[in-house]
Order: structure tokens, then sequence, then C-alpha cells
């Protein structure tokens, strides 16, 4: 009798394993539009969920750990799609996980910015992925549930000195919301912006990404009193060298609540009527109001 139950028991837990498997994860899916950004370190990668919509990654992580993660908090979130993946540039900090991601979870498809030499720029980030993967500019978009999905920079295929002028830029717009996810994108690039005519009138209520990290180099003054974002997201390694964000960029954001990945333990920003719900991965929750 007791090999009988041993052996029941042993049946019913390998039939559970298979099913977790071929569900990929444990979690429910998405009830709400969010954006989160797991604590991997000092590199980016923001998890976009959209009811209706299957799940974007924007960046990877910079390496197999940070994308080991990620695959633990996509378990967990529910995700059992492939994922819709766009890297912003091929700097290692935002696509340094891309290989150990694409080895563990099934990538749907892969967005990049388009450069001058996209196989001398990309192919080592992605090596055998650079013909097949979309490549855009400033102007295309799409469409993932209710979300529309718009390329704001590069505007055109540059080869630049530094890959941080050509990261890809992204306004995910849903309803009343509107994200900016800016990659690393810089002052240059905010100001250049601002000349294409962006960010547009203000008929959203706005979350920023900050570039690069919150760096001096980026959020310029300008571009955020254009943008007037409600909250700011900054993607930082708890006691990162750099010292990000930078006491600059926080002045130039004065009073508008702002977030840091890695002191939180990562971050959950959740679309909720009249406001932003803020999970950090240290278990506290915070309601940032939207402004009249």
């Amino acid at each position: 009798a007791r090999f009988l139950r041993t052996r029941a028991l042993t049946v019913a837990l390998v039939g559970a394993s298979m099913l977790l498997l071929a569900f990929r994860g444990t979690g429910r899916g998405t009830l709400g539009f969010s954006l989160e950004a797991p604590d991997i370190g000092q590199g980016d990668a923001l998890l976009l969920r959209v009811p209706g919509g299957e799940a974007t990654l924007v960046d990877t992580g910079p390496s197999p750990w940070a994308a080991r993660r990620l695959v633990r908090v996509l378990s967990r979130r529910g995700v059992r799609e492939p994922l819709h993946v766009v890297l912003t540039h091929p700097h290692s900090d935002h696509a340094g996980g891309w290989a150990t991601l694409a080895r563990l979870w099934p990538v749907a498809d892969l967005t990049l910015p388009d450069t001058a030499r996209p196989l001398k720029i990309w192919a080592p980030v992605v090596p055998g992925r650079v013909e097949e993967a979309r490549r855009v500019l400033r102007g295309e978009d799409w469409w993932r549930g209710g979300a529309h999905f718009q390329v704001r920079w590069p505007p055109g295929p540059f080869e630049l000195p530094d890959a941080n002028m050509i990261s890809q830029v992204l306004r995910v717009s849903w309803r009343d919301r509107e994200l900016w996810l800016m990659g690393d994108a810089m002052a240059i690039q905010e100001r250049d912006l601002l000349d294409l005519g962006d960010p547009g009138p203000l008929r959203a209520h706005r979350l920023l990404k900050a570039g690069h990290h919150g760096s001096a180099s980026a959020s310029d003054q300008a571009w955020i009193e254009a943008l007037a974002p409600e909250l700011v997201i900054f993607t930082v390694g708890r006691k990162n060298p750099f010292e990000f964000p930078s006491s600059r960029t926080l002045e130039t954001l004065g009073r508008t609540p702002h977030f840091s990945t890695g002191p939180s333990r990562g971050l959950r920003v959740v679309a909720v009527p009249g406001g932003w719900r803020v999970e950090t991965g240290a278990g506290a929750t915070q309601i940032v109001p939207l402004r009249p």
C-alpha cells in the first residue's frame, strides 16, 4: 500500500510539473495595463502587459543572470505566450541577456532600431537574427491589444559614435495613459525630439522611463517641462558606481514622483482608476494620483 501511495504521488508530481512546463508558469494572465522593471542590476528590462495583447519585453538586462531572473518574472506574472522583444540599442546593459533569454523562452519577434550598417552593429549582439528582425525608424507603429506602439527615435538609419544616440524611443498609448520609454537616449536626442514636434499636446497621463538611467546627460529641463510626466522610473542597480540617478536629474524633476528599481528591489506600475499603482519588490504599494 505504501508503494502504491508513493507511486501515485510521484505520478501526480510529474504530471503537475509537465503542466507547468506546458503553460510556462503558475501566475495569472494580465488584468490591467502595466509596466514592470524587475531588479536585474545595472541595466534595462521592461515588461509591458496589455489587456487582450501579448507580452512585450523592452531590453533584456545586462547578463545571463538577468535573463534567468526575467524568466522567473515571466512565469510568476502568468506570461505563457512567446515574447515580443524590443532591443533599444546594442549596449550590453540593455542587450546582454538576449542570448540566454532566447534560449529559455520562445521569441515571437525581435524589433531593433535601424542603423547605417546593421550587420556590423547588431550581429555581435543578436547573431543570426539581424536579417529576420524588424528594423524600425521614427513614424513606424503597431498595435498590441488596445495599446498603440509608436517609434519616436531614431528618425534615420544613423551610424553615430555613441550607440546611446541611436537608442530606440517608444511611445506606448493606452486609453488615457501614455508611456515614454527612452532607452538610453540623451539630452541631445531629447532636444531633437522637441524639434521634431514631440511629445505633442498633453492629452494623456504620462509615465516616463528616464533616459540613460537618470544620468546628468539626459532628462533635459526643456524635455521634462514639455513632457510633464506624472511619474518617473529610473532603471538603476543598487549602490551603482555611477550614482544614478544623478542629483542634477532629480533637481530637474522637482516634485514629480520618481522611483528607482534597485533600491525598490524592482518596480511594477499598474494603471488604475484615478492613478498609477506603484508596487515595489520590497512589498510596498503607493498610489500616485492622476493630475486633474
